[in-house]
């Protein structure tokens, strides 16, 4: 009987061993989900690989509006000021976020901004030429900027080619230095 009381309370141990390991492995399943999730929250979010002050300044930041459709040219001078203060210090915050994250988004929005910004600037200039001056004023290589163009691309198989063509004209030919006869490799045929 004792005998039978030990088995039993074996197979109990065993039990409840394997019913513990067996909430271990679930607990270690839940955190690998749990890691894996938050792995995938981070490739999804682009701040991520910002440094923690640059990335809390872009999320506190207002957000991002599509620039404005130009109004008709009814607007008063008085409108069109407000308007390209709120695109200038608009077009300074997307500078001050691009020199930090160099995102080509935010470059090209600020392109966008910019264009308005001299499609308005036109307006204002046919009405009043010194407010449009004092806005500008020493900040006229970022206001009145070109837009950029697209850059263009080469096609893979030219891109190829000149990669080819690049790697024939490095190549070295290495010829077998000749050699005098009577030479003997002892080195000392300087001497002679």
């Amino acid at each position: 009987m004792a005998l039978l009381r030990k088995l039993l309370a074996k197979q109990k141990a065993d039990r409840e061993e394997a019913e513990r390991k067996h909430q271990a492995r679930l607990e270690k399943r839940r955190g690998y989900a749990r890691a894996a999730r938050e792995r995938g929250w981070a490739k999804q979010n682009d701040l991520a690989d910002l440094p923690v002050e640059v990335a809390v300044a872009i999320e506190q930041a207002p957000a991002t509006p599509t620039p404005e459709t130009v109004k008709p040219a009814d607007s008063s001078a008085e409108e069109l000021v407000e308007r390209l203060t709120v695109i200038r210090e608009r077009l300074f915050w997307l500078q001050a976020v691009w020199a930090t994250t160099l995102s080509p988004d935010i470059y090209q929005e600020a392109d966008r901004y910019r264009r308005l910004f001299q499609e308005l600037g036109e307006q204002l200039k046919a009405k009043d030429i010194d407010e449009f001056d004092r806005l500008v004023c020493g900040h006229e290589a970022l206001l009145l900027a070109e837009p950029t163009s697209a850059k263009p691309s080469l096609p893979l198989a030219t891109q190829r080619w000149f990669e080819l063509a690049g790697e024939i004209q490095n190549t070295r030919v290495v010829s077998a230095a000749t050699t005098p006869n009577g030479y003997v490799a002892d080195g000392l045929q300087g001497f002679l």
